[in-house]
């Protein structure tokens, strides 16, 4: 639940956003709302030319990553997302 803010934001301007495989952001893209690359300099550089090269696709992604930071990662969904964890660990 404790993402990159820059990430966030990214995906609220309806940008692709590129997350390392195998981290915790990797959950963004989950719906579409982010692309999953490998932590090579090779494999980050294909999918940034891949993106570069397709406009349909770089808005297509952008427009996926908008919805899900709108919606599921919005203001009111994360705080109350906290407010169930502090009930769970508080009572």
């Amino acid at each position: 639940m404790d993402y990159p803010l820059v990430a966030l934001e990214s995906m609220c301007l309806a940008r692709p956003v590129l997350v390392g495989a195998g981290s915790p952001s990797a959950e963004l893209a989950e719906g579409g709302g982010a692309v999953v690359v490998e932590t090579d300099g090779e494999a980050l550089a294909a999918v940034i030319e891949g993106l570069s090269a397709d406009e349909a696709i770089c808005a297509e992604v952008g427009a996926k990553a908008r919805a899900l930071a709108t919606t599921t990662f919005s203001p009111q969904e994360v705080a109350a997302a906290y407010e169930l964890l502090y009930e769970e660990i508080h009572g």
